[in-house]
């Protein structure tokens, strides 16, 4: 693989984090026993996009829609905040289900959700669009972020989502687009490693989740064909968020050090790019890394189950009260 991949930095990088992890440790017996219930068929079936909450229409509609979606695809360190305000409107107590929903009907309205209006939205229009107040935080980050990806569409491709995509013919390019281009999707960070490693051991480390999450769902959106044909879908990593690494953390596959585990427990917000909130991220994408390398091996004589496929099935099934019974860490970041 080039070494110049995007979607291999993120393997490498993380791979790299794990390795000298200090503040979270592996089970890797755990995991084997824990995949070993899992069936390919179920997480097969469970890779789409067709969802009561999501706008399954077609044509640049589809385009607009799930670049938008993608675009406010964070927040879940304000979630607890979101979730207490009178007008939050709930879909299945999920901000991104939710935040998909609002959209759907925004479309079905006659909203067009291009870049245009992307652009120019501002946080009062957005408070307008969720009915939230528009002074609560998130709304100005999203504001941002819809901002700068829409004045760079109508700068660089004719004001067109459909134009970015014939322009990036894989999801690699597409994401080394994004993330080479917007400051809200170039998901990366420096991971300084504490002791017994040397004083200044730092690396860059990689996850571009919210780049590679769009092309995930331009894919799944269109089943696979044209204009999100991508080739290379399986080579997707995990989305790296805080919702999977918590999944493992309760199925004991994932061990944090007992200070973490109880800043986690009690609220405290872990910052972004810090040490923890990085190796935590990184465990993720290599759990699931190595789930599907076993799943796999486990049955040989079915198609192989790839990253992107099983991250899709295990946030569904991690929804499920007895995964969300106890906090996951939270971080107030423009990436997940």
């Amino acid at each position: 693989m080039k070494a110049d991949n995007f979607l291999e930095r993120v393997r490498r990088s993380t791979r790299d984090v794990v390795v000298a992890a200090q503040l979270v440790s592996y089970d890797w017996a755990r995991l084997e026993t824990l995949v070993d219930g899992y069936d390919p068929v179920q997480i097969r079936q469970r890779y789409t996009f067709q969802e009561d909450f999501h706008f399954t229409g077609g044509g640049e509609q589809l385009v607009n829609y799930v670049f938008t979606l993608d675009a406010l695809n964070f927040g879940s360190g304000l979630s607890p905040r979101w979730k207490q305000l009178e007008a939050a409107n709930l879909v299945q107590c999920s901000l991104y289900k939710t935040v998909a929903d609002t959209l759907r009907r925004a479309v079905l309205a006659g909203n067009t959700l291009d870049a245009q209006w992307a652009s120019a939205v501002t946080a009062d229009t957005l408070a307008d669009l969720f009915k939230i107040p528009a002074d609560f935080p998130l709304l100005r980050m999203f504001a941002r972020s819809l901002n700068e990806l829409g004045r760079w569409v109508v700068a660089e491709y004719e004001g067109r989502y459909l134009k970015v995509l014939e322009a990036s013919p894989t999801a690699d390019a597409l994401v080394t687009n994004l993330a080479l281009n917007l400051t809200y999707f170039n998901d990366a960070t420096t991971y300084l490693a504490g002791p017994p490693f040397p004083e200044n051991y730092a690396f860059p480390v990689y996850f571009y989740k919210r780049a590679q999450i769009l092309a995930n769902d331009l894919y799944l959106a269109f089943e696979g064909r044209s204009p999100a044909a991508f080739p290379d879908i399986d080579q997707l990593t995990m989305f790296a968020d805080n919702l999977l690494p918590h999944y493992f953390r309760m199925e004991g596959v994932l061990r944090y050090t007992p200070e973490l585990e109880n800043r986690i427990e009690l609220g405290e917000p872990l910052e972004a790019g810090s040490q923890a909130e990085t190796e935590i991220r990184a465990s993720g994408v290599q759990c699931v890394e190595v789930a599907c390398r076993m799943l796999n091996r486990m049955h040989p004589a079915q198609k192989p189950i790839f990253p992107a496929m099983l991250d899709v099935y295990l946030w569904n099934f991690s929804q499920s009260p007895q995964i969300k019974a106890r906090p996951r860490h939270r971080t107030v970041t423009f990436f997940y």
